[in-house]
């Protein structure tokens, strides 16, 4: 993309995140190969904005749009909340507030060496402007190390520092946030302080780290189970006062983002969540109340809003698949992200319950296609869908695109054998041994669903260049994206497998491996011939292991072990002689 500005970079990205899988084939036909970035989709037009949560948004009145995330009536960017420009005086740690840190962690440790009260200021505001983005269970307008547990501080300034990729600080700070935990499991903060810590480790991609996040799995679970029995803000108390209501928020989003957190992991590691959505757990409020900055904003956010009655998320997935009933809208970014994470724990859970082929689960999985199809009209009504995916709003609705396609994948076929094999820190060959020997997914509707939802979030970074992303935005996007694609690499190599001497492919099985061949081409490490002699399904695998390629920016371990096994599968695939 040679003269492209970073702003058209934002705008460009746009193109590629959900794009409607049947008018996106359909367009193949129309569509030069060479001007695949014109790509346009069916989409509504109506503007009407409404107040009530299930208020319906018209699907029927379609008409072609220049973007897949710019809705008619979107709000323009000076109407809606500028975090950028937000003073940040309140997250500075002041001389007072780093001298009481100093002394409670020097009773815990006498030779831990605190960074300087400017460092964990630094660490603080690289916290809000990453991690926060994709979590935001901390009420950034009213937060402040001052006013905060010792050791919430320290575990926000150690993912702080982690995203400033500043490892050996942020595992000092780490530990000694750990070392306070284990005094207490009671209260909000104690929840906020073991979903940082848990984040922590998750990802480093050693079995030590996984083993000390799977220490804080259960004791979430069960602080979280207490807290809500113990709370006085649930759904009878008057929470017609800010900080009531901030109080009963701020346990909901903690609890919400711990869910997500276990569902990922799941999909990681392959080890199921304890954690349950449950009726008294509600839903999210919207982002125009929970990031009011004032009493006098927050009062009018809830006014213009009416009176809503926020349901559970089953209430509003029940919902979703009755095609009878409009689609929810007004649900929120983060509820959005909570409900798709709903809809994917669901979708694991039937692939263990009951055999593929059985009657019980195709008719369930009908269910989530139809949940599935309506939550992403539901995802596109959002305002915020129009934004770029590095906007300070916009990244948690897309990180959603990614668990939709690792939903899709799934539905069609099941990776979580490997994924053990990462949770029981195997060695990269042995995982790329592994997956040579699952089975290519069954040729139907299903699977060219999943792959032409891999195949889109392939045109991402193929579009703006795999090193570009691995070097500049990919270390500040969620983990969740990290993962989805390496489920996507998965599935379109072995689509690809299934596919490769067929004769009777479907027409959209040809389009998609025809736009395959197109969005691949060579990268600028192998030359065209090489790449010419080299099947699809090889460079699919080596496009993806090119992204998880971060380097010295690299902030989840996992990923580069990630690149290894997706190198080492291609190749084997590259020596194993073909009919």
């Amino acid at each position: 993309m040679p003269g492209f500005t970073f702003g058209q970079v934002d705008q460009y990205m746009q193109d590629y995140l959900l794009q409607d899988t049947g008018i996106w084939l359909n367009n193949l036909d129309t569509t030069a190969f060479g001007a695949l970035d014109t790509l346009e989709i069916l989409a509504d037009t109506s503007s009407a904005q409404t107040t009530t949560p299930f208020s319906p948004v018209d699907f029927g009145d379609k008409a072609a749009r220049n973007h897949i995330l710019s809705l008619p009536g979107s709000p323009t960017l000076h109407d809606t909340i500028n975090y950028r420009s937000l003073p940040k005086d309140h997250l500075y740690v002041t001389e007072s507030c780093w001298r009481r840190i100093q002394s409670e962690t020097s009773k815990t440790d006498p030779q831990y060496v605190l960074p300087s009260k400017d460092e964990l200021s630094r660490f603080i505001t690289r916290y809000f402007g990453s991690f926060h983005r994709h979590q935001p269970f901390l009420h950034e307008p009213t937060w402040s190390a001052s006013h905060s547990p010792v050791m919430l501080v320290l575990a926000v300034c150690a993912n702080g520092a982690l995203y400033s990729l500043e490892r050996s600080t942020a595992f000092g700070l780490y530990k000694m946030a750990v070392q306070m935990t284990s005094l207490t499991d009671e209260g909000i903060h104690a929840l906020q302080t073991m979903m940082l810590l848990t984040a922590f480790d998750a990802w480093s991609g050693t079995k030590e780290d996984l083993r000390t996040a799977l220490q804080f799995h259960g004791r979430l679970a069960f602080a979280i189970r207490q807290e809500w029995a113990l709370s006085e803000y649930g759904e009878s108390a008057d929470t017609t006062m800010w900080e009531a209501w901030l109080a009963r928020e701020s346990l909901k989003r903690v609890t919400f983002c711990i869910f997500t957190l276990m569902n990922l992991m799941t999909i990681a590691y392959d080890i199921p969540s304890p954690l349950l959505l449950e009726a008294q757990h509600g839903m999210p409020a919207h982002e125009k109340q929970w990031c009011a900055r004032t009493e006098v904003d927050w009062a009018e956010a809830m006014r213009c809003a009416g009176n809503q009655t926020w349901p559970s998320a089953q209430v509003i997935v029940e919902r979703l698949v009755d095609e009878s009933l409009p689609v929810p809208s007004h649900i929120g970014m983060f509820g959005c992200h909570v409900l798709i994470s709903f809809l994917l724990q669901k979708i694991i859970l039937l692939r263990r319950s009951c055999p593929t082929q059985d009657v019980t689960y195709l008719e369930n999985r009908r269910y989530f296609i139809r949940s599935l199809q309506r939550w992403q009209l539901m995802w596109e009504s959002e305002p915020e869908a129009s934004l770029s995916p590095d906007h300070p709003q916009s990244p948690i609705l897309f990180n959603c695109t990614a668990l939709l396609r690792v939903a899709y994948i799934r539905l069609a076929s099941d990776y979580s054998s490997i994924r053990r094999s990462f949770a029981a820190s195997c060695s990269e060959d042995k995982i790329a041994s592994s997956i040579t020997g699952i089975e290519a997914p069954i040729r139907g509707p299903d699977t060219t669903r999943a792959a032409i939802q891999a195949c889109l979030a392939l045109r991402v970074p193929t579009q703006l260049g795999f090193k570009m992303i691995a070097r500049t935005s990919f270390w500040v996007w969620s983990v969740q994206h990290a993962l989805s694609y390496f489920e996507c690499a998965l599935l379109l190599s072995k689509w690809l497998q299934a596919n490769q001497q067929s004769s009777d492919l479907s027409d959209e099985e040809r389009r998609i491996k025809q736009m395959l061949e197109q969005t691949i081409g060579p990268s600028s490490e192998s030359s065209q011939a090489e790449e010419s002699s080299t099947h699809l399904d090889v460079l699919v695998l080596k496009r993806w292991a090119e992204l998880f390629k971060t380097e010295n920016t690299t902030v989840w371990q996992i990923m580069p072990k990630m690149a290894r096994t997706l190198e080492i599968y291609a190749d084997k695939l590259s020596k194993t002689p073909t009919d």
